[in-house]
């Protein structure tokens, strides 16, 4: 039995017992689950991106230094070394950006009038934006044209709080000069909350997983129950989860890599089908092997990905939008 049939048997193990025991215990066995299964399965090599919208680690750190040049916001980090992984660069171990700014809580939105179903069970519940189906749809014209950029320094980025600095209950940011103001909306005052997202490569399904760690105006960290209030409901119970973060050793709230490989493959399919379309519409024919039509890429994929996160979390405004592609 070869590594990676030996990992589904051990998933099928995994959803049955799952369906026997409560939510804390399933979560716990599948902790123990997932590790044996990464221990087994193989270090993926060769590239399944466009049959399974998965990456490759080399396609992962190939993607996060488009991320990083397009968006400077975004950082690679290193990690500890009992930590550190062995198949990614010592440098690129996960994707960071710091204090993003929430300004409003998701579950209270009211997205009844212009939630459109983007891909299957994504939805976009931005108002007032195009959906993300169309964002990801203009990617196509240009795509062939994207290239690595020089990362520049965010001014200020040590200021910020880190999540290592949170392991005192007492260790809170106190300077008020450095806190976002509360906003006042009519007679209310809406608490400017700040967010922390990391990327990491989720060796089991083979693609990224995004964590999130949310503080407050004091710098006092938020609890479960005031992160969930940042993520659209329908997904709060679904695809969202509370874990230890691989490399930090603080808990985050995580969004569930489980669904990542196949609506990444729907969007991959959708804007290979653009950019077919875009050519014949050109050209009046269908084009030879030897056209070389652009197709979506490996180093696309965090751009596009991150779109769709924000389906998840709203109104957490790491925008991508402004991005020149």
């Amino acid at each position: 039995i070869n590594a990676e049939y030996m990992g589904h048997l051990l998933s099928v193990y995994f959803f049955f017992e799952m369906s026997q025991a409560s939510y804390t215990v399933g979560n716990a066995t599948y902790g123990i689950y997932k590790n044996i299964a990464e221990y087994i399965i193989p270090v993926k090599k060769s590239s399944s991106f466009l049959e399974k919208g998965v990456l490759t680690p080399e396609e992962f750190v190939s993607a996060g230094d488009l991320l990083v040049g397009k968006t400077p916001a975004w950082t690679w980090q290193s990690a500890d070394e009992s930590k550190r992984i062995p198949f990614l660069p010592k440098d690129k171990q996960y994707l960071l950006i710091k204090s993003v700014v929430c300004t409003k809580r998701a579950n209270a939105l009211n997205v009844e009038s212009t939630e459109e179903d983007v891909e299957g069970d994504w939805l976009d519940t931005h108002k007032d934006r195009k959906v993300a189906n169309e964002e990801v749809a203009e990617m196509t014209d240009t795509m062939a044209e994207l290239s690595v950029q020089e990362a520049v320094p965010t001014a200020g980025g040590d200021d910020c709080p880190d999540m290592e600095d949170f392991d005192d209950a007492n260790n809170v940011l106190k300077d008020a000069a450095a806190l976002p103001p509360a906003l006042a909306v009519g007679s209310n005052v809406v608490s400017a909350r700040m967010y922390d997202l990391t990327v990491t490569y989720d060796k089991y399904f083979q693609t990224p997983r995004v964590w999130l760690f949310g503080y407050n105006e004091d710098g006092s960290p938020l609890s479960k129950e005031q992160v969930f209030e940042d993520i659209y409901a329908d997904y709060s119970n679904k695809t969202v989860t509370m874990e230890q973060h691989p490399f930090l050793g603080v808990h985050h709230v995580s969004i569930h890599p489980c669904r990542h490989a196949e609506m990444m493959k729907r969007m991959i399919d959708r804007m290979n089908e653009k950019a077919m379309e875009a050519w014949v519409a050109r050209h009046g024919s269908e084009p030879s092997p030897e056209d070389g039509v652009p197709t979506m890429r490996p180093d696309l994929y965090l751009l596009v990905f991150l779109k769709f996160i924000q389906a998840v979390i709203p109104t957490i405004e790491y925008d991508l939008t402004s991005i020149d592609l």
